[in-house]
C-alpha cells in the first residue's frame, strides 16, 4: 500500500510529540512492506512556496512545502490556496492508496477535501485540541482554567487575541466570516475522513464536545501511540517514615503543562521540607520559566534543562519516590505516563482527560481535582502520611513488557484502518475552493499587517 502522511513539521527540524509520533509511524510502516511519502510543513519561511524533497534515514520521502505568507500558524490564515494547489500537485503525481492527515496547522485545513477531489480516501489522526480550538489547548489564556466551551464566535475570538500579531485592521464582520469558515472546513475535514482515529475515547468527547457534535458523532479508532519507552538506570528508591518524598515531572517548561499548580501544592503543605520537586525539560518561553522560579523562591524545589529521552532514566529528575502532573490540558494521552511507569514510577495525575480515564480505578495512581493544587497538596501529604500507601501503588506499577507498544504495533493497527478506507474509497467531491478569493485574502492580511 502507499501511503502519504500529512503533518506540520517533521525532524529533524521540528521533534513536538506528533512529529515524533509520525516520523516513528512513517518507519514502522516502511519496516512493514508499505510505500510512504511524507508531505509536511516547515518554519522556513525563506524558501518562500517552495516544495524540497529529502530521504529521511529511515527510507521515507519527505516533502517540506514552505509557506510565503505571514503569521501562517495564525488561525487567521488556516486555509492557503497555494498549499492546497502544492498537495493536489503532490496526490497527482503520486496517487497514494490513501492519505494519513496527523495536523493541519502551517499546511492548510482543507487536506481531506483536497485529497476527496483528488479520488483519494483519508483518515485524520486527532493528536490535541487543535481542531476544537483556536489556542490549541482548550485552555483560555486570561484565566489558564481548562475551556468547556463549544468553539463558537463567543468566547473564541476574543479568547485568541492573545496570539501574534494584533489585527486591530480586522472588523467585527470579516472576524465572524473566517471564524465560521475555520470551523465549517474543520468540521468537514473530520465528516469526509474514513476514520478518525484518536488515542483514547477521552479525547474524542473532548473534541466532539468542542466543536459542538453529539457523543459518538465523529467515526472512531482508538489507536494508542508508539513510545520509545525509557531504560531503568536504577531500582526505585523506598519511601519510608521521615524520608523526603522526592517527586518528578518532566517534559517542557511550558504554560499548559501547569506546572505552578505542583509548586503551589509543596507550598500548602504543612511542611515544604518534607518534599523535594525536581523538574527537567525544554524552556518554551524563557520569562514563563523565570515565573517558575521566582514562584519556587524558598522552596525545595530543583530545575534542571532540556534532555535526550534515552537519557531520562539515568537523570535526578526520575530518581525520585513517584511522578505527578499539573497539567492544565485535557491530555489526549500522556506519554509521560508511559515513561514513568517504564521507570517504575507510580504517578499523580490531575483528574481530567486521557489521565483521568487511563488512570480510573488502578492501583499505581492517584487523581486530584485539575488546577486545584490544595488537591494536590492532599493528596501528597496522605502519601507522606502512609508510606505503606506509597508501597502499594510502586508495587502496582506495569510490567515493562505490558507497557510496550512500538511503532510497529501501532503500524500494524493502522493498517487495518487504512484498508477499510481504501475499500470504502474517496468520499463525496466537495465543491471546488475559491483559490482567487483565498490567495486575495492571504495577501490584503498580509499587506495590512505592514500597513500596506
Amino acid at each position: 500500500m502507499k501511503i502519504l502522511l500529512c503533518v506540520h513539521g517533521y525532524p529533524p527540524e521540528l521533534v513536538g510529540g506528533t512529529e515524533l509520533s509520525t516520523k516513528r509511524l512513517a518507519a514502522a510502516l516502511v519496516r512493514a512492506g508499505h510505500e510512504v511519502v511524507v508531505f509536511a510543513g516547515t518554519l522556513d519561511w525563506e524558501k518562500r512556496g517552495t516544495l524540497e524533497e529529502t530521504r529521511d534515514t529511515d527510507g521515507v520521502r519527505v516533502l517540506r512545502y514552505s509557506r510565503d505568507d505571514l503569521y501562517f500558524d495564525h488561525w487567521h490564515k488556516g486555509r492557503s490556496a497555494s498549499v492546497r494547489s502544492a498537495f493536489a500537485a503532490v496526490l497527482e503525481r503520486e496517487r497514494p492508496d490513501v492519505v494519513h492527515v496527523h495536523h493541519w496547522i502551517r499546511l492548510t485545513r482543507d487536506l481531506i477535501a483536497t485529497a476527496a477531489r483528488a479520488g483519494v480516501p483519508a483518515v485524520a489522526s486527532l493528536h490535541d485540541a487543535w481542531t476544537s480550538c483556536l489556542v490549541a489547548f482548550r485552555i483560555r489564556p486570561a484565566t489558564r482554567l481548562p475551556c468547556d466551551a463549544p468553539l463558537a464566535v463567543d468566547p473564541c475570538i476574543d479568547c485568541a487575541r492573545v496570539l501574534e500579531p494584533p489585527t486591530p485592521w480586522m472588523d467585527a464582520d470579516e472576524e465572524q466570516r473566517r471564524f465560521e469558515e475555520h470551523r465549517a472546513d474543520l468540521v468537514r475535514e473530520l465528516e469526509l475522513a474514513r476514520a478518525v482515529v484518536v488515542p483514547t475515547l477521552s479525547h474524542a468527547r473532548t473534541i466532539e464536545a468542542g466543536l459542538g457534535l453529539a457523543p459518538g458523532a465523529l467515526r472512531t479508532d482508538v489507536v494508542r501511540p508508539a513510545v520509545d519507552l525509557p531504560e531503568r538506570a536504577r531500582a526505585v528508591p523506598r519511601f519510608e517514615s521521615g524520608d523526603v518524598l522526592r517527586i518528578g515531572s518532566w517534559g517542557h517548561y511550558a504554560e499548559h503543562k501547569g506546572l505552578e499548580v505542583l509548586i503551589d501544592a509543596v507550598r500548602a503543605l504543612p511542611d515544604p521540607t518534607r518534599v523535594e520537586l525536581r523538574l527537567a525539560g525544554g524552556t518554551v518561553l524563557p520569562a514563563h520559566r523565570a515565573r517558575l522560579e521566582e514562584r519556587a523562591r524558598g522552596l525545595p524545589v530543583r530545575f534542571d534543562e532540556g534532555y535526550a529521552p534515552h537519557e531520562l532514566g539515568a537523570l535526578p529528575v526520575t530518581d525520585v519516590h513517584l511522578f505527578a502532573s499539573g497539567s492544565l490540558a485535557r491530555e489526549s494521552w500522556g506519554l509521560v505516563v508511559d515513561e514513568a511507569l517504564a521507570l517504575g514510577l507510580p504517578v499523580v495525575l490531575p483528574r481530567a482527560g486521557a489521565f483521568a480515564e487511563r488512570a480510573q480505578g488502578v492501583e499505581w495512581a492517584r487523581l486530584y481535582e485539575q488546577t486545584r493544587a490544595e488537591d494536590l497538596a492532599r493528596v501528597l501529604r496522605e502519601l507522606l502520611e502512609n508510606p505503606p500507601a506509597l508501597a502499594r501503588m510502586s508495587a502496582a506499577v506495569p510490567d515493562r513488557a505490558a507497557l510496550f507498544f512500538d511503532g510497529d504495533a501501532q503500524a500494524a493497527a493502522l493498517a487495518s484502518v487504512y484498508e477499510r478506507a481504501r475499500a470504502a474509497g474517496p468520499p463525496p467531491v466537495p465543491s471546488a475552493p475559491d483559490d482567487a478569493r483565498d490567495l486575495a485574502d492571504q495577501r490584503s492580511w498580509d499587506d495590512r499587517l505592514q500597513g500596506r
